[in-house]
């Protein structure tokens, strides 16, 4: 498993929305991300998120499911 930084729930979210500084948002492009199972779960249950939004987080999120 290679390494990357733990990520926390609202920094997606945020990212998602657009709501980081664009430094944040260059320095999350540029980084491996990692999300706990928790974080995984909460994203998942997001209820404001759209259908784009969402099928960016499962894109995201599948690879990460079989790394662990």
């Amino acid at each position: 498993m290679g390494r990357g930084y733990l990520v926390d729930t609202n920094t997606i979210i945020d990212y998602l929305e657009n709501k980081l500084p664009s430094t944040s948002i260059d320095l999350i492009d540029k980084i491996s991300v990692q999300l706990s199972v928790i974080s995984r779960i909460e994203i998942l249950a997001w209820s404001k998120a759209t259908d784009e939004q969402l099928k960016i987080l499962n894109d995201f999120i599948q690879p990460q499911l079989f790394s662990i």
